[in-house]
Parts: structure tokens; C-alpha cells; sequence
């Protein structure tokens, strides 16, 4: 059975949507588009990306498969009702068991944060996975993001400091900067594609 991954991507933000239904961020927005944002940026970071450069990105190192679904679920186990075992059965009723065990269900389980785990150790754990990875990294550029906020206290600008550095440690370890740099690089040289 050949898998569409805009269909995979459709069924992660509808799981996302529904699991994050009544949940709002700090400055009342809703839940839901924080990573919804994280699945934009990624996709505009690879703009104008076709499946055709996936072996470019592969070769340059940049995950491209199981990112946008982990961007869209990555808080769904850590803040809400869904088990990883719920989200697999969804996925096995597209079809795409495969690939949610290949692509999806590891990186999601590393990202997924276990409240009693330091943190440092958390991320200590994820920075071995390149998509756990680049979510992280992700979500920690948008919670980095103190606009819309009512005031901002001494915790926030503490929280801001241990992102900077957890920001800092994945892009050490996996140099992401540069490898977003040159594919737009590498794309640009090549020309437009018909």
C-alpha cells in the first residue's frame, strides 16, 4: 500500500487539534497552535522543498520523514489523555503502522517529556535522535517567543536562559544552522524546477 504523508500529516494535526481542544497557552491562545506553528516552520525552512530533494536533504543531513508528524503531536502524550498505543492505532487505521513505527514512534517518545526526569537529561536523551532533535529545537525557537505575553517575570527570563542553552546544545550536536543554510544554498544554485 503506498502511503501519502499529506493524508499522515492531515491525520497528526487532527489528532493534535482534537487532543488540545480545550487547552490554551499562557497568553490565551489557543494550545493547539503552538505546534501547529512548529509544522510551518519546518515546512518554510525547506520552502521550496519537493519530494524530489529529499536525497539532497538526507544527504546534508537534515531529517526530513517523521518531522512534520512529530512537530503536530509532540506535546499530545506529555499534556493530554493520548497514549502512544492510541496514536499508533490511528495510524494503523490508515494504514501507516509501518510507518509510524519506523519514522514517528521513536522520536515521539524521546520528545516526550516524563515530568519526574530532569531536564538536562531529557535532553540529553532526544539530542541522540536527528528528528527528536530538530522538534526540539523547534518548539524551543516558539516558546522562546515572549511576545503577546501580559508581562514577563523573572521566571520567564530564567525559562528563556535554559532554552538559549538547550537551543544552543542541540545545534551543537547536530549543526542545524548550517545544514538549513545549505540547502537554501543548494537550491538557489540549482536554479528554479520547472
Amino acid at each position: 500500500m503506498e502511503i501519502d504523508l499529506k493524508d499522515l500529516w492531515s491525520l497528526a494535526a487532527m489528532i493534535a487539534v482534537k487532543a488540545h481542544k480545550k487547552q490554551k497557552r499562557r497568553n490565551g491562545e489557543p494550545y493547539v497552535n503552538h505546534p501547529l506553528r512548529l509544522r510551518d516552520r519546518f515546512i518554510n525552512l525547506l520552502k521550496p522543498y519537493k519530494e524530489s530533494d529529499m536525497e539532497m536533504t538526507e544527504l546534508l543531513g537534515i531529517p526530513s520523514i517523521g518531522v512534520v508528524d512529530v512537530c503536530l503531536l509532540h506535546d499530545v502524550i506529555e499534556d493530554t489523555d493520548l497514549t502512544m498505543e492510541d496514536i499508533r492505532k490511528l495510524y494503523e487505521n490508515k494504514g501507516a503502522l509501518e510507518y509510524f513505527d519506523e519514522c514517528v514512534k521513536e522520536p515521539l517518545r524521546l520528545i516526550t517529556h516524563i515530568k519526574s526526569k530532569p531536564y538536562d537529561v531529557y535532553i540529553n536523551k532526544l539530542i541522540k535522535d536527528p528528528v527528536a532533535s530538530l522538534v526540539k529545537r523547534l518548539d524551543l525557537e516558539d516558546n522562546l517567543n515572549l511576545c503577546g505575553l501580559d508581562e514577563i517575570n523573572e521566571e520567564d527570563i530564567d525559562r528563556s536562559k535554559r532554552y538559549i542553552e538547550y537551543f544552543k546544545r542541540i545545534d551543537d550536536a547536530h549543526h542545524f544552522l548550517d545544514k538549513f543554510a545549505s540547502y537554501r544554498e543548494w537550491f538557489t544554485a540549482r536554479g528554479p524546477k520547472e
